[in-house]
C-alpha cells in the first residue's frame, strides 16, 4: 500500500509504501493526477485484502459448520444410546432429567466452539453476498485502473537499487536535484494513507 508522495512535478514524483520500499513514478500528460492514481492502487489493495479475508472466514465457516453437524449428531446418538441404556431402569421424569443434564451442558459447550447452527448459516448468507460483491467490485476497479493508468502513460521504476551511508535509495533517486532545480515551487509531500 502506497504511504507518502512526493511530486516533484506534475509529472515527476516519488511514493513509498508501508515496508518503506522507495519507488520512482512518472506519467507522460496531465490527464490525472499522482494522488488519484495512487489512491486508486491503494483502494484496490484494500479490496483485494477485504477479498481475501472473507475468504479465509468463509473456509473457516465452513469448517465450523461441518465440525458443528458432526458433534451434533455424535450428542444426539449420545443421548439415543444413554436413553436405550437407561429407559428400562429409571422412571420416565428420572430419565428425562438425566437426558436434560447430558444434553443441555454439552449443548452450551457446544454452541460455545463452534457457534450455533443459525448463526453459522447468517454468518455463511453475508460472507457469500460479501465476497460476491467484492468478486464484482475488484475487477472493475481493476479495468478503472488500467484506464487510467493508460491515459496518463503512468510508469513506476523501481529497478536499481543503490546503497548509501545513511539510507538505500533507487539508483534514479540520486537524480532528483535535476527535477527539483527544475520545478522548485511545485514540490508536494502528500499523505496517502490515514495516520494510526
Amino acid at each position: 500500500m502506497k504511504q507518502n508522495l512526493v511530486q516533484i512535478n506534475d509529472n515527476f514524483g516519488v511514493v513509498s509504501d508501508e515496508k518503506g520500499n522507495i519507488s520512482l513514478i512518472s506519467k507522460e500528460n496531465d490527464s490525472h493526477d499522482f494522488e488519484k492514481i495512487l489512491l486508486k492502487e491503494n483502494e484496490l489493495e484494500n479490496l483485494q485484502l477485504q477479498l481475501k479475508e472473507c475468504k479465509i472466514k468463509e473456509a473457516d465457516n465452513k469448517q465450523k459448520i461441518k465440525e458443528g453437524e458432526i458433534t451434533n449428531a455424535f450428542l444426539v446418538v449420545g443421548g439415543i444410546a444413554l436413553y436405550v441404556a437407561l429407559h428400562s431402569v429409571l422412571p420416565l421424569e428420572m430419565l428425562l432429567l438425566v437426558m436434560g443434564i447430558y444434553y443441555v451442558p454439552l449443548k452450551c459447550v457446544l454452541s460455545l466452539i463452534y457457534g450455533t447452527r443459525i448463526g453459522r448459516y447468517i454468518t455463511k448468507k453475508k460472507l457469500t453476498i460479501d465476497i460476491a460483491k467484492l468478486e464484482l467490485d475488484v475487477p472493475t476497479l481493476e479495468k478503472e485502473l488500467a484506464k487510467i493508468k493508460e491515459k496518463s502513460k503512468f510508469k513506476v521504476d523501481c529497478s536499481t537499487v543503490v546503497e548509501s551511508k545513511e539510507k538505500i535509495y533507487p539508483e534514479n533517486l540520486l537524480s532528483i536535484d535535476s527535477y527539483i532545480s527544475e520545478a522548485h515551487n511545485k514540490v508536494r509531500v502528500l499523505s496517502l494513507s490515514k495516520r494510526k
